[in-house]
């Protein structure tokens, strides 16, 4: 479209109009994303696709400068910048999309979608993004945070699967013990993964104090004991071990 270079000045200055705010040259109007966002998608179909010819020819008439096309991107993409929401880089790209910011004008609308999702923190919403953007940079945090909130050793096992060696694994292994809940794979944990961190040791004596009270012998107790002197749960134990534990 002609006059390409007013496209998105125009579409600043329409939330401007719309802030129902007194402005003077010195001062700023400063929206919300959600305020910018309700503001775009309120004018666009009225204003721009049916007056947008008319203003570009109106604004063009007034205006005596003339500025090259790589100008016009660099202050496109400026506006753009300010307004920050999605559907003002979509524009943008709409109308430079191989421009020297096009690439950057994606990175900017895939992490302000994950910053959507991040804040509304539902299954859902990062379900939506990881499918919309499987290899964005914030992908991976975003598996993760879905697992979190799904808390299934399928969901975690998704994460290991695509991530093996991602910047969350141990966190993930950490979340699977903590289901499963057995000695065993706490002690795996601070093995090959945790080595000595109290909290895994926490849970690990917990969940052998448990095994020993579901045997509920003196025996079980007294191999507790021998076991991890230095428990947590040692008072405990030692309690069971000499009163004795009703499995009842």
């Amino acid at each position: 479209m002609k006059h390409k270079k007013y496209f998105l000045i125009i579409l600043f200055m329409l939330h401007l109009s719309s802030a129902n705010a007194e402005t003077t040259p010195n001062k700023t109007v400063t929206l919300s994303t959600d305020q910018l966002d309700k503001l775009i998608n309120s004018r666009i179909d009225i204003l721009l696709k049916e007056r947008l010819d008319e203003i570009l020819i109106s604004t063009t008439k007034e205006s005596t400068k003339t500025v090259n096309e790589q100008q016009a991107e660099y202050e496109n993409f400026s506006i753009a910048s300010k307004i920050n929401t999605v559907i003002a880089f979509e524009y943008f790209l709409a109308l430079h999309p191989k421009g020297s910011f096009s690439e950057q004008a994606k990175k900017e609308i895939s992490y302000l979608k994950y910053s959507r999702a991040s804040k509304e923190n539902t299954i859902a919403s990062y379900t939506d993004f990881i499918n919309n953007h499987p290899d964005n940079d914030n992908t991976e945090i975003a598996i993760y945070k879905r697992a979190k909130l799904i808390n299934t050793l399928e969901a975690y096992d998704s994460y290991i699967s695509a991530y093996p060696d991602g910047a969350k694994t141990r966190n993930v292994l950490y979340q699977k013990a903590r289901i499963t809940d057995t000695v065993d794979d706490y002690n795996k944990l601070l093995k090959n993964v945790w080595p000595n961190d109290r909290n895994v040791i926490y849970y690990r004596d917990k969940a052998a104090l448990e095994a020993a009270k579901k045997t509920g012998t003196m025996g079980a107790f007294g191999s507790f004991i021998e076991t991890y002197p230095k428990s947590q749960w040692i008072d405990q134990a030692k309690h069971f071990y000499k009163y004795g534990y009703d499995l009842d």
